[in-house]
């Protein structure tokens, strides 16, 4: 399929290609695509992000096709028809798949949205395949957005569920890393907190990190994980001031944590191609390899102190 600005939305989600998963191509449930909108409208979806480039839409949409076109997984459902027929909202739910390399770790992502609609297509899409392109496995979580609750159950579902296909899809598992935009930032920081087995997964392996742009969250605590944050300073929705009292809570706990205040940057702005912001993701995750580093260089210790 082609694409330009000027596609509609609504032949997108319905392409052959693009099934089942179409219908979470683009936001859904709150503000319903229209049968006239095309890719230059989809900022019309997404009244809480900012920062929308059509051009990279686009690249998201190809490198999409591409997948399919050479038979490689795009995405995965992470419950059983069983558990969908149990609870019908978890068929909202599913990950998408920007594969690294042989053997690299996991990042999953969880987009924004306030708990009404999932951004993907500007927060985790873009951001996904920019940690593809560093050889990190990326996927991208559609989550419910019934109640934060459910959608924590999704994301530990999620991690459960990677933890299980490791192995196929050829991912290390260990030190693997949370990133979330706004809403989704919440259900990182809870999981951060809690780790998978909380919402009932058989996973008690915390992430090595959490990855966390515009939200209002700020509790912390000494069982959080390491967290890098990043929020724009006009953000009318996530106070800045909110994010670095967490970071400063958590370092007090003797935490590694790390926050960026972008200059005249709003709530939403993604990748913030063409603003003080681009480029945030490199630097999220040079600190996610220290946090992996730095796990790795504790076990070797306390190996040391058992064979001892």
């Amino acid at each position: 399929m082609k694409f330009s600005s000027k596609t509609k939305l609504k032949d997108i989600m319905e392409a052959e290609e693009f099934q089942p998963f179409g219908r979470f191509l683009f936001p859904s449930g709150f503000l319903n695509p229209e049968p006239s909108m095309k890719v230059e409208d989809m900022g019309r979806l997404m009244p809480w992000h900012t920062e929308i480039h059509e051009e990279e839409t686009l690249t998201v949409l190809r490198y999409m096709d591409r997948q399919v076109q050479e038979g490689k997984p795009l995405f995965f459902d992470i419950y059983s028809e069983e558990e969908k027929k149990e609870d019908p909202t978890r068929r909202d739910t599913g990950l998408f798949y920007f594969p690294g390399v042989e053997g690299a770790p996991a990042a999953v992502l969880a987009p924004g949205g306030g708990f009404v609609y999932v951004g993907a297509m500007q927060d985790s899409f873009p951001l996904a395949i920019s940690l593809s392109e560093k050889g990190i496995h990326a996927f991208s979580l559609q989550y419910r957005t019934v109640s934060a609750h459910a959608a924590c159950e999704d994301m530990a579902r999620a991690v459960a569920f990677l933890f299980q296909k490791s192995q196929e899809l050829g991912i290390d598992m260990r030190g693997y890393s949370l990133w979330g935009s706004s809403a989704g930032a919440r259900l990182a920081a809870y999981l951060g907190e809690t780790g998978p087995s909380a919402f009932g997964e058989p996973v008690s392996e915390k992430p090595a990190a959490v990855i966390m742009q515009y939200t209002g969250y700020g509790e912390a605590g000494p069982h959080d994980v390491p967290a890098f944050a990043c929020v724009g300073d006009l953000d009318g929705i996530a106070d800045w001031r909110i994010m670095k009292e967490r970071i400063r809570k958590l370092r007090q706990y003797g935490i590694p944590a790390a926050i960026h205040v972008y200059h005249g940057l709003r709530h939403g702005f993604g990748l913030g191609l063409g603003t003080p912001a681009e480029g945030w993701e490199k630097e999220a995750a040079a600190f996610w390899k220290e946090q992996r580093n730095r796990m790795a260089e504790l076990y070797m210790e306390r190996r040391k102190h058992y064979e001892v």
